[in-house]
């Protein structure tokens, strides 16, 4: 089936590249994210209305294979957290969905 975890962030103006190097498809995250032979792909999209809104979208096997990985990872997580909330003024979890496929 697959699982999307899905994140809102409202960047710092001052920090929309280092936001980008760092949740975008080869930042940080992402290399966090490999650990797990789970994880499938994440996209980052940015509001067109409000350049300093983005979501993140990030793809695994299984809801299973991000907690797997989550338990794993839990330290460089946490650092890899701070690290990104010094660049937003606010994030929120969006929710965690189960794919149902493309139509």
């Amino acid at each position: 089936m697959g699982f999307a975890y899905i994140w809102e962030y409202e960047v710092d103006p001052a920090h929309l590249g280092d936001f980008e190097r760092l949740y975008g498809p080869s930042g940080d995250w992402v290399e966090l994210f490999r650990l797990s032979a789970g994880y499938h792909r994440t996209e980052l999209h940015r509001d067109r209305e409000n350049p300093h809104r983005y979501v993140t979208i990030d793809y695994w096997e299984s809801a299973g294979a991000w907690q797997e990985w989550r338990a794993m990872v839990e330290e460089r997580f946490q650092e890899l957290d701070r690290r990104g909330q010094e660049l937003t003024v606010g994030e929120r979890e969006l929710g965690r969905f189960d794919l149902r496929g493309a139509g």
